[in-house]
């Protein structure tokens, strides 16, 4: 079993991936980010291999962290520097505007 634990929401305890799978993290990128960044599609997968921030993940598919507003790992809000489990779904926001 792994677990992760997030400062502003519950932790979640799924079963540990079997050994020798190939894991993946999803990543969506909110347009807000998108249409700053350039030419970012709005879900990538990229190869998980151990513990990796959700800040070292933006920055290997190539999203400015300092777009980044705030992030959703499994649904729970983390902060760009929590470890992210193997198999995640991450979910990159920028800030919302008004007018």
């Amino acid at each position: 079993m792994w677990q992760t634990v997030c400062p502003n929401g519950p932790a979640m305890v799924k079963a540990a991936p079997e050994t020798g799978r190939i894991m993946t993290v999803t990543i969506y990128i909110s347009d807000t980010i998108r249409s700053v960044a350039g030419d970012l599609p709005q879900k990538i997968e990229v190869p998980a291999s151990g513990k990796k921030s959700t800040r070292q993940l933006a920055k290997s598919v190539g999203v400015p962290t300092a777009l980044i507003a705030f992030s959703m790992v499994n649904g729970v809000r983390c902060g760009l520097d929590d470890s992210v489990p193997d198999g995640s779904e991450i979910h990159l926001l920028g800030t919302i505007a008004g007018g």
